[in-house]
């Protein structure tokens, strides 16, 4: 391994790293918000995390076991988003108060 491909591994891994943040940060905005485009630049923010992982993973010679790890992170951070925000919503539903129809007051 020579300098540059160690310079490579380093660039994609930060890469990894930081697209990976935004498409957490992204999907949950887009979820938020109920805006189509967030959500579609989220995904696109994973297909950088997806591509960066695939250069990381090439540069750094990783083979065996090295490419599960690789699968199960990209698996991870796929689901991860989107299970949190589930949970998210599945709690706020419980802690709001049903709204109860206005009694009328006798008299």
């Amino acid at each position: 391994m020579n300098g540059e491909d160690l310079l490579l591994g380093g660039l994609s891994g930060a890469l990894v790293v930081l697209s990976g943040a935004l498409y957490a940060l992204l999907f949950t905005l887009g979820k938020l918000g109920r805006s189509k485009p967030l959500l579609q630049t989220a995904f696109l923010a994973y297909a950088v995390l997806f591509l960066s992982s695939l250069v990381l993973a090439h540069v750094l010679l990783f083979s065996g076991w090295w490419v599960v790890v690789i699968i199960v992170m990209l698996i991870g951070y796929w689901l991860a988003p989107q299970a949190i925000w589930q949970l998210c919503v599945g709690m706020h539903k419980e802690c709001v108060p049903q709204q109860s129809q206005p009694t009328e007051k006798p008299g």
